[in-house]
């Protein structure tokens, strides 16, 4: 019911993600290489494009390989390559993650996520009476060989239940599934202002009143992908040089809006409903 769409500077890492999801592989796997984001971290002298692809060409998951070609001056290019990777999908669902993210190899995602999308579409996309545009998976990281939330990472974090299944609304880094119809509502997601996807995603379903069902499996994040891409792409990695324009731009698309009063993490509201759960 869902394509899988995987941005990425054509990294190494990528071939970690992929690996995770081996046993349990979706239907459709679209990698998106930002070809500009190579090409400013010196990548072709750490990982040759051939060999990058060859690499991909032999996984067992099979994914479809596209190339983006942002322009200089975009910001959020992972926004675009989300654009560009939806336009290849064939599926009514898009599961937006990156190259820094492990699957739980041993969980069935694909089984999970379409028996709970078949029960959100038999209800007409209402759960609870609330308007439920896809499933959101929170991102944890692996700090010192132990895995902990990411700031914010999915509903209840403040309450200790974010193991449960619930309806959630905002909160963020996430990892989105949404119905193709969201994207184009929203008319893509945006590449010139200092927001990523998720954060996007946040105050749009925040301002329209859109819902998900949180899924308590988490994603995780490479322990080691942060200090790698400083210690060999330089520090750009760790603190974008544009980061400074994003209280402008933010503002200026969300007047108004402000993300300590309205996008902080929402607790979420407890699923009843059996058929929901694993």
């Amino acid at each position: 019911m869902y394509s899988l769409i995987i941005s990425t500077i054509g990294s190494p890492f990528i071939n970690d993600t992929l690996r995770t999801m081996e046993k349990f592989p979706p239907k459709e796997v679209i990698v998106v290489v930002d070809v500009l984001g190579r090409s400013v971290s010196n990548l072709e002298s750490v990982y040759p494009l051939a060999k990058m692809e060859a690499d991909l060409a032999a996984s067992p998951v099979k994914p479809r390989v596209v190339y983006y070609h942002p322009t200089p001056s975009a910001w959020a290019v992972m926004n675009g390559c989300y654009n560009l990777g939806a336009k290849h999908a064939t599926r009514d669902y898009y599961l937006f993650t990156h190259d820094d993210v492990l699957f739980n190899p041993d969980f069935d995602y694909p089984s999970a996520i379409s028996k709970v999308l078949r029960n959100v579409e038999a209800d007409g996309r209402q759960v609870m009476g609330k308007n439920i545009k896809g499933i959101c998976i929170p991102e944890y990281e692996i700090l010192n060989q132990v895995v902990v939330p990411m700031y914010g990472s999915g509903p209840g974090s403040r309450s200790g239940s974010g193991k449960d299944w619930c309806l959630c609304q905002v909160y963020s880094p996430v990892s989105h599934i949404i119905h193709k119809s969201v994207l184009e509502e929203l008319g893509g997601f945006d590449e010139d202002f200092g927001i990523w996807y998720d954060g996007q995603m946040q105050i749009e379903s925040f301002q329209r009143d859109w819902w998900y069902i949180h899924l308590p499996t988490p994603l995780l994040t490479h322990e080691s992908v942060k200090t790698y891409r400083i210690n060999n792409w330089g520090n750009n990695w760790s603190v974008n040089p544009k980061w400074g324009e994003f209280p402008t731009n933010f503002a200026r698309k969300y007047p108004g809006i402000t993300w300590e009063r309205n996008c902080s993490l929402l607790d979420g509201i407890p699923i009843t409903e059996e058929r929901f759960g694993l």
